[in-house]
């Protein structure tokens, strides 16, 4: 895995407090994506949370859940899963207030009698996954 993440506010300048590692996870379905971000550090307490609606129908919107009361909705441009998950990222990227994403998890639907506990994306993991897609698309 490359040793990448995103960041809010980076500008190159060395801080004394680095950014708290974090997970998000997505569930991403025929018309929306559903995520949420959790610290890697025990409990795994849900930091943000939310969902995009409607992408590639009219109207999408986005709905995040900040903290237990604050809830964004905003309208976006999603005409198709790129724009929906460019635009996520690029929101997170600017609200991560000092966390940093070093993992990312998605759910799968039918991973067939090999897939079926949490591990990391291989080249060969995708290619039988595609062999499993005519399933469960």
């Amino acid at each position: 895995m490359p040793e990448s993440s995103v960041t809010s506010g980076t500008t190159g300048v060395n801080t004394a407090t680095p950014p708290s590692p974090c997970v998000l996870t997505i569930n991403s379905g025929s018309s929306s994506i559903k995520f949420a971000l959790f610290p890697v550090e025990s409990p795994a307490t849900r930091l943000l949370s939310g969902k995009v609606e409607r992408i590639g129908l009219p109207d999408p919107v986005v709905t995040i859940k900040d903290g237990p009361a604050k809830i964004e909705k905003l309208p976006i441009p999603a005409g198709d899963h790129l724009a929906a998950g460019g635009f996520l990222l690029d929101w997170l990227a600017e609200h991560l207030d000092g966390k940093a994403i070093v993992g990312v998890g998605h759910r799968v639907v039918h991973g067939g009698v090999n897939y079926t506990r949490s591990q990391r994306v291989t080249r060969q993991m995708v290619e039988e996954l595609n062999h499993l897609s005519p399933y469960d698309p």
